[in-house]
């Protein structure tokens, strides 16, 4: 048995400004969005995650936990 295989979905992280959270709604829709929002440059100086004023929405666990994951490596 053999098998090809083909790329048909690729990735092209888009450069962003950095820009300020407050009073804002991110909405992460893959694990692949997680990661391209970080790979930016986005260095948060809080844990946005427990501030009350943020609101922020994943799709499905694991970008869930992908978000969760990178959090905990940026704030260090």
């Amino acid at each position: 048995m053999s098998y090809d295989a083909l790329d048909v979905i690729r990735i092209h992280h888009l450069e962003m400004s950095p820009f300020d959270l407050k009073n804002k709604s991110l909405i992460f829709t893959s694990i692949n969005g997680v990661e391209s929002f970080f790979q930016n440059g986005f260095k948060p100086n809080e844990n946005f995650t427990e501030v009350n004023y943020n609101k922020i929405y994943c799709v499905g666990q694991k970008t869930k936990h992908a978000l969760g994951n990178t959090v905990l490596e940026h704030s260090k």
